[in-house]
């Protein structure tokens, strides 16, 4: 078990190294007004998530598929955090 643990990894390791630019492109493609920090904070995010996960519950043939999903939902909560802080912000200002 240990082996297909570090096989399956090394896979999501080397995806990451592979297609960081990739990944910051991409994030910065959805989220107008996005900072390089900023996408690297979401890729890093969802980097230690992946990683923490038990290995059972990675894919072993689609990680590809599998990082982009979870950047996917993750920049949906980044985006819904903003509409809310912004929302917010217009209350605070009528009052």
């Amino acid at each position: 078990m240990v082996g297909i643990q570090t096989k399956d990894n090394n896979n999501l390791d080397s995806f990451f190294e592979e297609q960081y630019d990739s990944l910051r492109r991409y994030i910065q493609s959805k989220i107008k007004q996005t900072s390089e920090s900023d996408a690297e904070d979401i890729i890093q995010e969802v980097a230690l998530r992946s990683f923490s996960r038990p290995i059972d519950a990675l894919p072993s043939n689609s990680i590809g598929s599998f990082v982009y999903s979870a950047i996917k939902n993750k920049i949906t909560d980044v985006m819904r955090t903003k509409k809310k802080r912004i929302n917010h912000q217009e209350e605070l200002e009528q009052l």
